[in-house]
């Protein structure tokens, strides 16, 4: 590797390593709604804040998302809430998503990684024990998304936190398989009876990263303008017929 600061040749050991970024979860902070401050599934997938996708179990219905200003952790201005709709009684499971595209996922094939994110829970959650699964799937496929399954999907790793009235910040550990060439993180509760007014969870500070221990949050884009040029990436085009 030649330095022309220096003039003269590094050697290779030396060289600057290609650095990824930290976060890989786009709009993880919940910042960029540009499909409106509430969205309602009814009987199929639909995508929220951007980058994020809900449905639920058999595609039921009763669910929505909504972005909420209301005392989000210190250093977040928002944050989205995965309710289930008042008196609604289908005991299928909310599912909040995300799927990394394959461009993004493959540098952590073969890497130990951390979900963390920062979640409490409405006074009428009604998960058994008050339980939210937190989730890593990986898959051999591109870009494919966990509605319809992943190719290959493994849960890369898992677990099942304890929520409260209060944020707390949590952490999940996995290992990604070296033959990985795509990731998603999910976040899902499997209700009981019928919803009350404040059947939801509340979810924000969302990152992916390599290592053991989670850093402090950090959003995937260095501005706010980047993290929705990120967020643009995806697009309708409407071809309509004119006479």
């Amino acid at each position: 590797v030649y330095s022309a600061s220096k003039t003269a040749w590094i050697p290779a050991s030396t060289a600057p390593e290609v650095v990824w970024t930290r976060n890989a979860i786009v709009n993880g902070a919940f910042d960029i709604w540009q499909r409106g401050d509430s969205v309602d599934a009814t009987s199929t997938v639909v995508y929220t804040a951007d980058r994020w996708e809900s449905y639920r179990g058999l595609y039921a219905a009763g669910m929505s998302v909504a972005r909420v200003g209301i005392t989000p952790p210190t250093g977040f201005t928002s944050h989205a809430r995965v309710r289930r709709v008042a008196g609604n009684t289908s005991t299928q499971p909310l599912v909040f998503a995300q799927n990394l595209e394959s461009a993004d996922s493959v540098q952590f094939a073969g890497e130990t990684v951390v979900l963390s994110f920062y979640a409490r829970a409405g006074s009428n959650f009604s998960s058994a024990s008050s339980l939210l699964l937190a989730q890593v799937l990986s898959g051999t496929g591109t870009d494919e998304t966990t509605r319809v399954g992943l190719t290959g999907q493994t849960s890369a790793g898992f677990a099942q936190v304890t929520l409260t009235a209060s944020w707390q910040r949590f952490e999940v550990l996995g290992t990604i398989d070296s033959t990985a060439r795509q990731l998603a993180v999910l976040f899902a509760y499997t209700p009981v009876g019928t919803a009350g007014t404040n059947d939801f969870f509340d979810i924000v500070g969302v990152q992916l990263e390599r290592g053991t221990k989670a850093t402090i949050f950090r959003r995937s884009s260095p501005t706010t303008q980047a993290e929705l040029a990120a967020c643009q990436r995806y697009f309708f085009s409407l071809n309509v017929a004119t006479n």
